[in-house]
């Protein structure tokens, strides 16, 4: 992978790609801007917190952002029933089984 997601879904109006590690959503509604900032419709981009650096396998879209790692399965999700914005994301840890690819 050189500079290509290789794997992204979408959920609330945001297309979400693997950025090796990361996570990234787009802007609110216009699905090629990556652009940060602070607004809550601004693109997003996301670490995941483990104890192993991880690239991301898949990514899907349901009730909450499913995120699936050679390392393990994680969901990200904002406070309460609100979508995630820059502010607003939590990532926990669902389980260590990784994802092969």
């Amino acid at each position: 992978m050189r500079g290509y997601a290789s794997t992204g879904d979408f959920k609330d109006d945001r297309l979400y790609l693997d950025a090796n590690f990361r996570f990234c959503g787009s802007k609110s509604g216009d699905y090629e801007n990556f652009a940060g900032g602070a607004n809550d419709d601004d693109a997003v981009v996301f670490g995941i917190n483990s104890k192993t650096i991880n690239t991301v396998r898949a990514l899907v879209g349901a009730r909450q952002l499913q995120i699936f790692t050679g390392g393990g399965e994680y969901i990200a999700s904002a406070s309460e029933s609100t979508p995630i914005t820059p502010t607003n994301v939590h990532v926990a840890a669902e389980s260590t089984y990784g994802s092969g690819g």
